[in-house]
């Protein structure tokens, strides 16, 4: 229940506290007082429906918050003009959408201002669910089972045949990869070199034969180094005096040294080939590993690695072929069951719907609407799931989606009706446990007010119920009374609220019967309202139709 309410800074609210009791409270007050602002701010801790607009004038932010029990929760949200606002649950900052989330699952506000739960299409199914007790536990079971398989089928490619076309690409890619024969993962690398060795091989070779031309000398020419140097040494021995020495040793290493550049000469010869046809096969075997590296990973490594994981998966696929088919086999068992199940669901809706629309309608009629109708229409998909709550107001009209043509009021009370209907259905623990109604009493007046506030004193048994009213027959049901007051001066307007006991009840009550404080008629009369809601409530709370279905 919802224990506490702190509000500050909010449209005319500078600092509002209010401490609420279990059972039915109503909240009063003269109007332009402040009442629905106690909605929008309890809506703002639902929804995204509080903006900067709603700031106190002079102020820089808004806050609301509200402290539940059983379980013990504290919601709040910080609406600030100039940055950021912040919403906390349980003292943690939180994302909006948390704290919306956890604000919808503990109120349920039936208004203009609020997000009409019932009214959505899942929760129209719900309710219909809960009034005609249909389990679908088994249903909601079969639907994850499915999912699961269908899941577990994906990871095996889908199908038997999805299957049988990956281990065929894998045995293909296999081999690929074994007719060109790789072993080294450098190999690419080497093959570069080797090209490129290949593609220089005639420039090296005329640069060979021109040195060993220069060195040796060649057949057109005697002038080659090694003649020039041996000539000298002999002139120079014909000649020997012992200063020539050192030249003559010198000369001779030179000559030495002529005869290394010559047998290496000589072996690069051997080495270095023009050979166009070998050079052409390098780089095919070049381009071809290329190839293979980009399908299969990026490198000679990765084509290995993939090889080697493309043979163990085969291994496992070949096994998961027969577990594919088991588990095609139990999809189609889990899906007939599904089918069955839905349709069960389906016969179960329709027949409960029609029940669930005239007992509605005939508690919508008790409340002020004498000529209203509910209807509960369901398409035509196996289990019924769309669900439509449609309304009309007036015999003549069209039926139509209940949220789409009724009133602020008109809405309040059919979800008052529906509610009273599906109460000794409701007490599961997904059920919100503060029910917050405005406008409920929206033209009613007289002996219909008077069954108004006693539908929602036994909707409040077991619950917590607040009604927004401006209707003294409505608060005089109620366990709590908390009146909202406005006070201006020439700068500005303060709203207090405060709960009311006693003569300051009486008081209050006879001004919503007849615009004045405290008349000695009005007091009566009160009184008399008090004591008759008070004999109401310890009956059993049965009241004479007012209108017939």
């Amino acid at each position: 229940m919802l224990s506490s309410l702190h509000v500050s800074n909010f449209g005319v609210i500078e600092d509002l506290s209010i401490e609420l009791m279990p059972g039915m409270t109503a909240i009063t007050g003269e109007t332009g007082a402040g009442k629905t602002l106690i909605v929008e701010a309890l809506n703002a801790i639902m929804s995204a429906r509080g903006g900067t607009h709603q700031i106190r004038s002079g102020t820089e932010s808004a806050l609301i918050e509200a402290t539940f029990r059983d379980p013990d929760i504290y919601l709040a949200r910080v609406i600030a003009k100039n940055s950021r606002g912040r919403c906390y649950v349980d003292q943690d900052l939180v994302p909006q959408p948390e704290l919306f989330k956890k604000g919808s699952e503990l109120i349920e506000l039936y208004g203009q201002h609020g997000q009409l739960g019932l009214l959505q299409p899942g929760k129209q199914r719900e309710a219909l669910d809960i009034y005609g007790n249909i389990d679908q536990t088994k249903l909601v079971k079969t639907k994850k089972a499915i999912s699961s398989i269908r899941k577990e089928i994906d990871g095996y490619g889908g199908s038997t045949k999805a299957l049988e076309n990956e281990i065929d690409y894998l045995n293909e890619a296999i081999s690929r990869i074994e007719r060109l024969g790789v072993q080294e993962p450098d190999e690419i690398e080497k093959l570069k070199e080797k090209e490129e060795f290949l593609s220089k091989s005639v420039e090296i070779l005329e640069c060979l034969l021109e040195a060993k031309s220069l060195v040796l000398g060649n057949e057109y020419s005697s002038n080659s180094a090694k003649d020039a140097v041996s000539k000298s040494i002999n002139i120079l021995l014909n000649n020997r005096v012992e200063q020539l020495n050192p030249l003559i040793d010198l000369l001779n290493q030179i000559n030495l040294t002529i005869e290394e550049v010559a047998l290496e000469i000589r072996n690069l010869e051997q080495i270095v080939e023009a050979d166009p046809e070998e050079l052409r096969s390098t780089q095919e075997r070049r381009f071809a590993l290329n190839d293979l590296a980009r399908l299969y990973g990026g490198s000679l490594e990765a084509v290995l690695e993939f090889k080697k994981e493309s043979q163990n998966k085969i291994g496992k696929f070949i096994n998961s072929a027969g577990n594919l088919e088991k588990l095609q086999q139990e999809l189609r068992a889990l899906g007939a069951e599904q089918e069955l199940l839905e349709q069960e669901i389906g016969r179960s809706r329709r027949a409960v719907a029609q029940s669930l629309g005239q007992k509605v309608t005939k508690r919508l009629r008790e409340l002020a609407l004498p000529n209203a109708e509910i209807s509960i229409e369901l398409d035509d998909s196996p289990s019924c799931e769309g669900v439509s709550f449609n309304f009309r107001a007036n015999p003549g009209m069209e039926m139509a989606p209940i949220n789409k043509v009724a009133s602020g009021g008109e809405l309040s009370r059919a979800m008052l009706a529906l509610r009273l209907v599906m109460s000794p259905s409701t007490g599961s623990s997904n059920d919100p446990k503060v029910l917050i109604f405005d406008e409920v009493d929206a033209g009613v007046g007289g002996n219909a007010a008077v069954y108004v506030g006693n539908a929602l004193y036994e909707l409040s048994k077991g619950r917590q119920v607040i009604v927004v009213t401006h209707l003294a027959q409505v608060a005089a049901f109620s366990d709590q009374q908390i009146v909202i007051e406005k006070t201006s001066d020439s700068s500005s307007s303060v709203t207090a609220a405060r709960g009311l006991s006693g003569n300051e009840r009486l008081i209050e009550i006879s001004r919503m019967l007849s615009g004045m404080k405290g008349s000695e008629s009005g007091v009566k009369h009160a009184q008399d309202l008090l004591d008759e809601a008070s004999r109401l409530k310890e009956s059993d709370g049965k009241l004479p139709g007012l209108f017939s279905i």
